[in-house]
């Protein structure tokens, strides 16, 4: 007995497994080429762990000593290194060291006094559940830069890349016998804060947003016989990077409130500030990554946080995809379209092809195309793709246009599965009166679908009143034939369904700037008075430039007054009033900025003159500018003014109406004076 305490666990079933294939009449040939195999994956698996250990090792060297390493590459010449964007704060970096022993003694607190309590009241089974060893190591996070936004509308965005290749490890003893553990973790993702809106009084900043703008990096170690078999510790890493796009990478938001009077939910859902209708044609000599100069290649398209997989093409280089896509945009700061291209492999992993990187800029500014692009980080491959920028807007006289653009597209790109012209987003925020379910209170999870868009919110744990305030967004084809179906389940409870709500959309298209807010009744539950708090607003996608300059669609009524001395020959121009009735569509978030009133006499007496301009925002905007103007007795009959309104959306101006004003009827009196409503068309 002694012998067998002595042999290790993998000997004594290699011993075994001797033992049964003697007993089973195999020869020994077979046996020789099974404990080869074994062998063969032991010395892979030891290597591939010694590989894993290195690069830990140098990524923590970075983590800790980046000057020093920055300092060689550039003593062998790499010129590169520099950082343009974004600003060094090595002072915050200073400061991670100071407070990580007491960061480290309040989590070992919270993890054991209340997370272990909770996971040992899940189950029976996990009753002995218990942490062992808990430290956060002394390795402290590191920002690499911090890079700021200007010129954004009253709102303040910074961008923080954070780094940690950290010596933690947390051990968990699941049951007597079985222990568990976690190290050595790497995490890497950029941060972005939004201070917005900004105010003129004390906090001076409404709420601060937390958010990613793509999900974490994430990688570590795991310890235990458990995790340790093929395929744990990526399944692991998977889990922890969904769970941190479900709650904050971009759409997904934390907004803290500093301020009482600043609406939270417009912060922490906000709608996509443009959509892009993608359409992936096909691609030109693409890498052979299989046998007979073959490849089974599909392409993964990401962008604002969104993440969406085309068709796997058989057996092909050049494959035809015909695809079209409907992508929404969260943010144009620094967005990239990623189009990244792979050979699917059933059985291995799926070899990369290339990708292709547009900047959102540069889209938006080409707002419909159709290229070849080569693909990057390859020899050779091209795409050839099709793109539309298109614009929200709340005008629902356009919904014929929506509808004709969009089977334009979608007659091309045959093979799309959803073919949308709007789109709606639906706050959930909290639900009441539900029923306990053996005198226990529900978790509840609600589920969100429209069509075959599913999504979910997260767990309320154990409360009849559950609280999420939780936004999501779906493409709709038709706003006046669809709904939200909303299923409330109770997740303690095998996922039983506690009810059912049913939002139609056409109430809410239907609705003053398509927007509807109101308890909704919850269907089919115990509880005939439980509802659920909904925000929903719905926008039409509109094909055109993102700040499209469509002079005809907009009118101004503008109140001018003049005034003319014949024996002076002087004019004087005062603009009182300009009231705005339409405006070209702009993006939801958007304001208009420095309206103005620009007019131009003819002929070349002077240059053009602008009236002051507006407060952002300002539609109906008043001026107590006056002008002067020489303009001789004798041309004042053939002269006349070329009046403009003009503002800005986006940095971009864009022109609302102009007309021109005939002076002829100011040469009837010595001193006449005229106040008129003047159309800008």
């Amino acid at each position: 007995m002694s012998l067998f305490r002595k042999l290790p666990l993998g000997h004594f079933f290699v011993c075994m497994a001797v033992y049964m294939l003697g007993a089973s009449g195999f020869s020994w040939t077979a046996f020789i080429i099974g404990l080869v195999f074994v062998k063969s994956i032991q010395v892979w698996g030891k290597v591939a762990d010694l590989n894993d250990r290195n690069r830990f090792r140098r990524l923590k060297r970075v983590a800790q000593n980046e000057k020093e390493v920055v300092a060689e590459f550039k003593n062998l010449g790499a010129s590169w290194i520099e950082f343009p964007d974004k600003d060094r704060v090595e002072w915050i970096n200073s400061i991670f060291p100071l407070l990580w022993r007491h960061i480290d003694a309040y989590v070992e607190e919270i993890l054991r006094c209340d997370v272990e309590k909770q996971v040992r009241s899940v189950s029976h089974l996990l009753r002995n559940f218990s942490f062992g060893t808990i430290t956060l190591g002394k390795s402290t996070p590191r920002i690499d830069g911090i890079r700021t936004y200007e010129n954004t509308a009253n709102e303040i965005v910074i961008d923080i890349d954070i780094f940690y290749a950290g010596d933690l490890a947390v051990t968990l003893k699941i049951t007597p016998g079985m222990q568990v553990g976690v190290s050595n973790v790497m995490f890497r993702g950029s941060l972005r804060v939004i201070l917005s809106p900004l105010l003129s009084e004390p906090p001076f900043i409404g709420a601060v947003t937390l958010f990613f703008l793509k999900t974490p990096l994430i990688d570590l170690d795991t310890k235990g016989a458990l995790l340790n078999l093929p395929g744990v510790e990526s399944t692991i890493e998977n889990v922890i990077m969904d769970e941190i796009t479900k709650v904050m990478v971009q759409p997904h938001r934390i907004v803290v409130p500093l301020d009482p009077k600043v609406d939270v939910d417009a912060l922490m859902s906000p709608m996509p500030v443009a959509v892009l209708r993608l359409g992936l044609v096909k691609g030109i000599n693409l890498s052979a990554c299989d046998r007979g100069n073959k490849s089974d290649p599909y392409c993964v398209i990401e962008t604002s946080g969104y993440k969406i997989q085309s068709q796997v093409i058989k057996g092909t280089v050049n494959p035809v995809w015909n695809e079209g896509f409907t992508i929404p945009i969260s943010s144009m700061l620094t967005g990239n379209l990623e189009l990244s291209f792979y050979d699917w492999d059933m059985s291995s992993k799926n070899d990369p092809m290339g990708k292709l990187t547009l900047g959102l800029d540069s889209i938006s500014s080409q707002p419909k195309t159709q290229d070849i692009f080569m693909l990057q980080e390859v020899e050779r491959g091209e795409v050839e793709i099709h793109w539309e920028w298109l614009q929200l807007t709340r005008r629902t006289k356009l919904m014929d246009k929506a509808k004709e653009q969009r089977d334009t597209f979608f007659n091309t790109f045959n093979n799309s599965k959803m073919k949308p012209c709007a789109i709606v987003n639906c706050i959930i925020k909290s639900a009441e009166t539900f029923p306990k379910l053996k005198q226990a209170s529900p978790s509840i999870q609600a589920s969100l679908e429209v069509r075959n868009q599913i999504q979910k919110t997260r767990i309320c744990e154990h409360s009849c009143e559950p609280t999420w305030k939780q936004g999501f967004y779906f493409f709709l084809e038709d706003p006046m034939l669809e709904s939200i179906r909303i299923t409330f389940r109770d997740i303690d409870h095998g996922e039983k369904i506690l009810g059912t709500t049913r939002v139609n959309l056409a109430e809410v298209y239907n609705a003053p700037e398509c927007f509807v807010e109101r308890s909704y009744p919850v269907n089919q539950c115990i509880n005939p008075a439980a509802t659920v708090l909904l925000n929903t607003t719905i926008r039409l996608t509109i094909p055109g430039e993102l700040i499209p300059d469509e002079k005809l669609a907009a009118r101004v009524i503008v109140n001018i007054g003049m005034t003319y001395d014949k024996e002076t020959g002087t004019l004087e121009i005062f603009p009182n009033s300009a009231k705005t009735l339409d405006i070209p569509p702009i993006p939801e978030h958007e304001k208009v900025k420095d309206m103005l009133i620009r007019i131009k006499p003819s002929g070349n007496q002077t240059k053009k003159l602008e009236t002051t301009p507006a407060d952002d925002g300002q539609l109906h905007p008043c001026w107590t500018d006056i002008f002067t103007i020489k303009i001789p007795p004798k041309l004042i009959s053939s002269s006349s003014l070329s009046i403009e309104a003009v503002c800005t959306i986006m940095k971009k101006e864009i022109k609302l109406g102009r007309t021109t004003i005939p002076l002829a009827q100011m040469a009837n009196s010595s001193n006449r004076k005229v106040v008129k409503d003047f159309a800008l068309t």
